[in-house]
C-alpha cells in the first residue's frame, strides 16, 4: 500500500500500477476524471473508494431550532485546516499551563 498525494488532477494516478484511488464525496467526480483519462491511455481503470465527509465538531449543531441547514451541512465538514488550528491552540493552551503551574510551584 502507498499512500501518495494529488498535486494536480491525476498525479501519479495515472501510473498503470495504481490500482485504487481513495476520494471524498467532494470529489468522486475527479476520480471518474482519472479512469476517463486512464482509458484514453490504455491504463486499466482503478476502483474508486468513496470515503465519506467527516462532520467538524465545532460546527455541527445539534437538531432543532438552531440546526444546521442542510445547504449549510457540506461546509460544516472537518478540515486538515481546523485541525490544525485546534492542536496549535491546545500546544498555546499547554504551554500557557505549564507557565501558568511553574510560577505558582505547582509540579
Amino acid at each position: 500500500l502507498t499512500l501518495e498525494w494529488l498535486g494536480d488532477a491525476f498525479g501519479p494516478a495515472l501510473r498503470p500500477e495504481v490500482r485504487a484511488l481513495v476520494v471524498s464525496t467532494e470529489t468522486e467526480a475527479g476520480g471518474e476524471a482519472v479512469n476517463r483519462r486512464r482509458e484514453e491511455l490504455g491504463a486499466p481503470r482503478v476502483d474508486v473508494l468513496v470515503a465519506p465527509l467527516v462532520a467538524d465538531p465545532t460546527l455541527v449543531r445539534p437538531a432543532g431550532p438552531r440546526a444546521v441547514a442542510a445547504g449549510a451541512a457540506a461546509s460544516a465538514k472537518e478540515s486538515s485546516s481546523a485541525i490544525r488550528r485546534r492542536v496549535a491552540g491546545l500546544a498555546a493552551l499547554r504551554q500557557c499551563w505549564r507557565a501558568l503551574t511553574g510560577h505558582l510551584g505547582i509540579p
